[in-house]
């Protein structure tokens, strides 16, 4: 709980964090530091989409089991909308996987996983489009996503309670 209070007051002090602004650029190069501190391999993945272009953020926590291609990953949007403080969307979000990658960084698995923070959410979802298209292209081998976007957020008491899984049709 205070990891997650500590990322997220620190990710609301860059303020609006819009694709393309100078908040949302400077938010990523906080998310990249940070990953970068946990001793994750941290890379920038650039995109171009649509006229708009950004970076997201990629921490990779390596797999122990060389064999293995398979990639896991937990990820979050650090843009939001014009104006807007980002707090519930997605501030929650990258906190927590901020938050998670921290706690995993100090463990070993089996396979690989990659925290990502995406930029252009806002836009059009560019950021992640672009990500899983590229992915794709390279023959990426991710078993699973796991996308957290507004952390604690319901619009009734019901939906408090209700975690979505999405899986691809066969």
């Amino acid at each position: 709980e205070e990891s997650v209070f500590y990322y997220h007051n620190k990710l609301m002090s860059y303020g609006a964090r819009y694709t393309g602004t100078l908040n949302c650029t400077l938010a990523g190069h906080y998310i990249y530091n940070e990953f970068k501190e946990m001793g994750l391999d941290t890379t920038f993945h650039e995109w171009e989409y649509d006229g708009f272009k950004s970076r997201n953020i990629v921490g990779i926590l390596q797999g122990s089991y060389p064999s293995s291609n398979v990639i896991f990953i937990m990820s979050a949007h650090y843009d939001c909308t014009p104006g807007s403080p980002g707090a519930d969307d997605d501030g929650s979000g990258v906190a927590a996987v901020l938050a998670t990658a921290k706690v995993m960084s100090q463990y070993r698995f089996n396979h690989t996983i990659y925290f990502i923070a995406f930029a252009g959410e806002e836009v059009g979802t560019y950021g992640s489009f672009t990500y899983a298209r590229d992915a794709y292209n390279s023959g990426k081998n991710i078993v699973a996503v796991i996308n957290v976007d507004m952390v604690g957020y319901a619009d009734s008491a019901k939906g408090g309670n209700i975690l979505r899984f999405h899986s691809p049709e066969r």
